[in-house]
């Protein structure tokens, strides 16, 4: 029984290694935010943007808005 028991042991451990390799490595990976300069990291699209896009949006006209994060003027009911 305990010839066994260590055995199981021993493939447990055998079969977890590679999960515990990928998650001792992944957040040191997966958390690497680039440089941007004098911009600031969008981690919804995943690019640089400049500070003006944020700070000092367009002027859309009438019956549109600035979308800050697609960087575009849109319109307000869809149209």
């Amino acid at each position: 029984m305990k010839k066994t028991v260590l055995r199981l042991a021993a493939a447990t451990a055998i079969a977890m290694a590679p999960a515990a390799v990928a998650v001792g490595l992944n957040p040191a990976v997966s958390n690497a935010v680039p440089d941007c300069g004098d911009g600031w990291w969008d981690p919804n699209v995943g690019v640089c943007r400049a500070w003006s896009n944020f700070n000092s949006p367009p002027d859309c006209g009438a019956g549109n808005y600035w979308d800050p994060f697609g960087t575009v003027c849109r319109p307000i009911f869809g149209g």
